[in-house]
This record gives structure tokens, C-alpha cells and sequence, in this order.
């Protein structure tokens, strides 16, 4: 019989804090783990939850090694675009996966539509993108 306890002593630390520790990253969040072609990625958001929110990404051959980050993270955020642009969507982040049965990825997440800059209507609202 199966009793899901979580096994004492068993855990270590597969990411560290951040992307790179050395640019003092706000806390890392919502982890989502997938198993794609042999390689495990982590995805998670990092900066906060205003305009510097972002989705980054980590991976590794085997869960017992630590994630790796991907050289171009961050994979999904706002953060480098002209503040003052027309009908901005910001706050970017809070992503997860989908791959359709034709094969072609798409992900949904959560933004804001900000007005002057950093405002907002109504709150997060659910996004997608391919």
C-alpha cells in the first residue's frame, strides 16, 4: 500500500537562489518540472511580481543533479521593453507548458494591462502565446 509520505533526509538543493546569483535575483517561484526528450526542465519565475517578472528556465539529465540555467534567461518577460509603449501587457510570468497533439508548443500565463506605466484596471489575466 502506497502512504505518499515525504521521505526524511532525502532532499537537496537543485537550484540555488536564482539564474545568477552574482545580478542578486528576487526569489525564485512556481516551479513546474517537465520531462522532455530525455532532459528534465524546471521552469519558474523570478523578479518579483511587477514590471521586472520574468520566466526562467533551468534543466539537468537526472533529478538527483542540480538544474543548470539556460544561458538566455530570462525565456519570457517585459522587463526590456520601452515602458511607455502603446497598450503594454507587463507583470509577465507565472507560465506553464502545452504541446498540442500536432506538436506545436504553446504556453499560458499570467500579465497585466498596465496604464501610465505601472497601474492597473483589474488584475492579472490569463495569456497565451505561441
Amino acid at each position: 500500500m502506497e502512504t505518499k509520505q515525504v521521505v526524511k533526509n532525502s532532499g537537496h538543493v537543485i537550484v540555488n537562489g536564482g539564474t545568477d546569483l552574482s545580478k542578486q535575483p528576487i526569489w525564485i517561484e512556481a516551479p513546474h518540472v517537465y520531462k522532455i526528450n530525455g532532459w528534465y526542465y524546471l521552469m519558474c519565475v523570478e523578479g518579483d511580481t511587477a514590471y521586472d517578472h520574468s520566466e526562467v528556465i533551468f534543466r539537468t539529465k537526472s533529478l538527483s543533479q542540480t538544474f543548470g540555467p539556460y544561458a538566455y534567461n530570462p525565456i519570457l518577460t517585459q522587463r526590456d521593453l520601452d515602458i511607455n509603449r502603446e497598450n503594454p501587457i507587463t507583470t509577465a510570468g507565472h507560465a506553464d507548458l502545452i504541446q498540442t497533439a500536432t506538436g506545436q508548443w504553446w504556453a499560458v500565463l499570467l500579465a497585466t494591462r498596465a496604464h501610465d506605466k505601472t497601474y492597473y484596471y483589474t488584475g492579472r489575466e490569463t495569456i497565451y502565446y505561441r
